[in-house]
């Protein structure tokens, strides 16, 4: 996983039985080690050159994916403005083993219909990919 991934929160779809065993996990936000929340952290990888497309070598995933599971707006609306692809699906490798996560959440949609955090911030994260701000 990148940084950006870790900040978006993609890396609780890292494990094959995060899925399968605890329904989809999702971080609380704000962390305590993260003072003005994970947007602002978004925004600083972003700003240093981070890729909002890059991929995961586990399960193929975009930073996005991290942003709706976790229910951040926010954190999509700077991911979108900085390019990212609100229609990206999951491509895993082939001897990746994570097909199960991977057919659960293909893309950015999946994961906020699948997160668990609030039906505002559901409604608030599909809001942003259904009408993305303008790419910078």
């Amino acid at each position: 996983w990148s940084l950006l991934h870790l900040a978006t929160g993609c890396a609780l779809l890292g494990g094959r039985d995060v899925v399968a065993t605890s329904g989809l996990a999702y971080r609380q936000r704000p962390e305590p080690d993260c003072p003005g929340g994970f947007a602002r952290c978004v925004a600083l990888l972003l700003a240093a050159g981070a890729a909002p497309n890059c991929r995961s070598r586990e399960c193929g995933y975009a930073p996005l994916v991290g942003a709706c599971l976790s229910g951040d707006a926010e954190c999509c609306a700077l991911l979108l403005r900085a390019g990212a692809d609100p229609d990206a699906v999951a491509d895993p490798s082939p001897e990746d083993d994570r097909q199960a996560t991977v057919d659960l959440i293909r893309t950015p949609r999946d994961a906020a219909a699948k997160a668990r955090c609030g039906e505002a911030r559901t409604r608030a994260v599909l809001a942003a990919l259904d009408d993305p701000p303008a790419a910078l």
